[in-house]
Parts: structure tokens; sequence; C-alpha cells
């Protein structure tokens, strides 16, 4: 069996997100920090061109198309979807676990 690679991109919502955490770690935490949790998101973003569906799915949406999936990396959680048809992974969203559900619901959901 050949291991199948998929084509990952980050929309623009969780590229600003991605901004909004370094910034916020470098002003309250260090730079050395922010600069560990952004570079640790965007390994675990890009470790997602391969099995991205062994990961499970965002239980607090229940959509079939697209499913919602999840990855978590320390206290942050990487919300994606995958395209079978073109193999591709499309991250959506990346945020505090202890933020709000339901804001991530509405983000996600129209």
């Amino acid at each position: 069996m050949v291991d199948e690679t998929y084509n990952v991109s980050i929309a623009p919502r969780p590229k600003r997100q991605i901004r909004d955490i370094t910034r916020y770690l470098a002003e309250n935490a260090s730079v050395n920090t922010a600069e560990n949790v952004r570079d640790a998101i965007f390994d675990a973003i890009y470790k997602l061109e391969k099995m991205p569906d062994s990961h499970g799915r965002l239980r607090y949406i229940e959509s079939d198309d697209p499913i919602f999936r999840r990855v978590n990396i320390w206290k942050y959680v990487i919300v994606f979807t995958v395209d079978e048809d073109i193999k591709s992974v499309n991250v959506v969203d990346v945020s505090h676990s202890s933020q709000d559900p339901q804001r991530l619901i509405d983000r996600l959901t129209p």
C-alpha cells in the first residue's frame, strides 16, 4: 500500500488566528514561547498531509458535509476538513481549547 499525501492549505482566518496567538504570547509570555507554540501549531498542521482522517471529528458540530475534524496541540485546537476526491486538507480554524464552543460553532456554521 502506498501512503497517500494530501495537499494541506490554511484558510485566511486560521492564518490570522495563528498570528494573533503568536503576538499575544510574545507580549504576555515570551518571544521564545510564542515562537515555540507557533512552530508546534504549523508542525501539527503540516503533519496532516499523512492520514488526516485518523483524527477525530469535532464533537460540537455534527455536520456530514463538510466533516470537521480536529487535532490538539497543547492548549490549541486545529480544525480542518478533508476532501478525499482531490486529496486535500483545509485548515479552517485555530483557537484556544478554553474558548466557548459556541463561538467556534458560530464561526464554522452558516
